[in-house]
């Protein structure tokens, strides 16, 4: 993921600095930057984002934040309002409480449920599996192509470079608490979320 953001910050005319978990506080130390993002593997954001915190310069994070919503909470303490966005490409094609249908076989290393964080917030009814081969969505019964989903990577990466308006971090704080119920609730059914339509209703 931190290589698409790369590519589209670098379309955009901006320089990019990149380095590893290991390095950043060098990194952050050594060279002048504008604005970061943070496109590592989820049990790595809190620290990392703890870090940036210290240097008052916004942040893009990718979601989820945390699984821990004590930890999302602490961060967004740590930084100045305006200084701290999530990842919200979604929004771009969805509002707050659309009807969204999601079906597709790829989901990420953190699971299905937190794979769609950003649909389960803006959700006013969700059904979503992961078995069709090719990319499938729908919102309130308009069908979106995978072109259009990377698109939106574009604008929410552009958006940040520019300063336009992004989820911020009491979104970050809402839609983990709404992912962390429909896990709940999912738990609670004892469904298979790979297996079968699951609907989950904000």
């Amino acid at each position: 993921m931190g290589r698409r953001y790369s590519a589209i910050v670098k379309v955009l005319g901006h320089d990019v600095v990149q380095y590893d978990i290991a390095d950043v506080s060098i990194a952050l130390d050594a060279v002048e930057y504008d604005k970061a993002i943070v496109a590592t593997p989820t049990d790595t954001h809190y620290n990392l984002c703890a870090v940036l915190a210290d240097y008052g310069k916004p942040i893009l994070c990718e979601k989820p934040v945390s699984k821990n919503i004590d930890e999302v909470k602490n961060l967004v303490a740590m930084f100045r309002p305006g200084t701290f966005f999530v990842v919200c490409n979604w929004k771009y094609l969805a509002e707050m409480g659309d009807s969204i249908v999601y079906d597709y076989y790829k989901t990420g290393v953190d699971g299905l449920w937190w794979d769609m964080f950003q649909p389960i917030y803006l959700a006013g009814s969700l059904m979503v599996r992961n078995r069709f081969p090719v990319f499938n969505c729908l919102v309130n019964r308009k069908r979106y192509t995978q072109r259009d989903f990377d698109l939106t990577y574009m604008r929410m990466i552009a958006d940040f470079v520019n300063g336009g308006q992004l989820w911020n971090g009491e979104d970050a704080i809402k839609a983990t608490k709404k992912v962390l119920k429909v896990i709940g609730e999912q738990n609670e059914r004892g469904r298979n979320t790979s297996k079968n339509w699951i609907e989950a209703v904000s």
